[in-house]
């Protein structure tokens, strides 16, 4: 592992936002779910120490378009001063 997978003992831990979407069901018949996503997404940020402070979730919504009611919250969260997360993790 490298430093930017593992905090080091004296920095702080990184806070993340999960962020899933889902298109089609069609996605979720290939394990693409969102709960699958979440799933990994947690795991991944549990394996590099990161503590998740807060999910964003679009069911049934396109990629094709920013246009997303949970991507708009999350962007406008990551703008905040200071914000309210470090990282995004999709």
């Amino acid at each position: 592992m490298t430093a930017v997978d593992k905090p080091s003992a004296t920095a702080t831990i990184p806070r993340v936002a999960i962020y899933a979407r889902c298109s089609a069901d069609k996605q979720a018949e290939k394990d693409l779910s969102i709960p699958a996503q979440l799933d990994a997404c947690r795991v991944g940020a549990k394996h590099r120490g990161w503590e998740v402070v807060a999910d964003f979730v679009d069911a049934a919504e396109s990629a094709t378009t920013d246009d997303r009611p949970q991507f708009r919250e999350m962007i406008a969260a990551a703008k905040q001063k200071p914000p309210p997360f470090d990282y995004i993790v999709v």
